[in-house]
């Protein structure tokens, strides 16, 4: 089922950088790129993902946009960790955060703070594969990493990129033997952990009095539709009463009219009659 779910978003992506291309945006071409590179790595065909993810990074380097350039370097980093080239990864994301120094403002931090979270990752992966003297030299970097890292999301309260953030450096301390240092930054890891649960907690909560407060309302609206619906069908039916009661009394006034004029016609035929009668009397007479 994930894997269809996984197909179904690489057509869509096929489709959307089609219907860019067609509508001239390189832009989103380029990300398009990158992201259809992200489904082949979920898929497990890691040759096409750096393919997809190479064509990304050249486009944004043809296109001179270091915002696109930097985000898809440090994305084919990620490519390259998922297929365990770590050396390879850890260059991406060093070119990385040397485009992303050309780059100025807080939004770029949040961008920052992912790509020293990234080329930790690079470097742990490395030390996971390593021994001796060079294992701990990559803990050591990977540690570097993560550290820079979780001071961005520090600084602008970026808490749920510090809590991978911390989670990663308190593996990387235990692993070198740091077990004070690793058991103080995982308990800062439970404390933002707790936080962005409380935070989701609150969010939710504030949802729900949303959609009570909106279901309320809503309540309320058709109750006031349904009222005056009611009003307006009342009204309606209180016009036809009158209406038909109009059209009877005029009926019986027609009625009427029509019987006292039957009642003259008749009355001067009889009297036409009587006065005929009488004068054809006379003559004879």
């Amino acid at each position: 089922e994930t894997k269809q779910k996984y197909n179904e978003a690489l057509d869509y992506y096929s489709h959307s950088l089609k219907l860019s291309g067609e509508i001239n945006k390189p832009i989103n071409r380029a990300y398009y790129f990158q992201k259809i590179g992200t489904i082949y790595s979920a898929l497990g065909n890691h040759k096409k993902a750096l393919e997809y993810g190479r064509i990304s990074i050249d486009s944004f380097a043809k296109l001179k946009n270091d915002e696109g350039l930097a985000y898809c370097l440090n994305g084919q980093g990620k490519l390259y960790i998922d297929a365990g080239n770590y050396e390879e990864a850890i260059k991406q994301c060093s070119q990385a955060l040397k485009v992303m120094a050309r780059l100025k403002g807080t939004p770029t931090k949040k961008l920052e703070a992912d790509f020293y979270l990234t080329l930790g990752g690079a470097y742990f992966q490395f030390a996971k594969h390593s021994y001796g003297k060079i294992a701990a030299n990559y803990l050591h970097l990977a540690a570097s990493g993560f550290e820079k890292a979780v001071a961005i999301d520090k600084a602008i309260d970026f808490r749920e990129s510090a809590d991978f953030a911390l989670k990663n450096l308190s593996e990387v301390y235990e692993a070198l033997g740091e077990h004070a240092k690793a058991l103080q930054v995982y308990k800062e890891y439970v404390v933002n952990k707790d936080s962005i649960t409380n935070s989701e907690k609150l969010k939710e909560y504030t949802r729900h009095e949303l959609a009570f407060e909106y279901s309320r309302q809503r309540d309320s609206l058709n109750y006031t539709g349904k009222l005056q619906k009611q009003e307006m069908a009342e009204i309606k039916a209180l016009a036809e009463s009158k209406l038909k009661q109009r059209s009877l009394y005029a009926v019986v006034a027609i009625v009427i009219l029509l019987l006292i004029a039957s009642y003259f016609f008749f009355r001067s035929r009889v009297q036409q009659l009587r006065f005929r009668s009488e004068l054809a009397q006379e003559k004879a007479q």
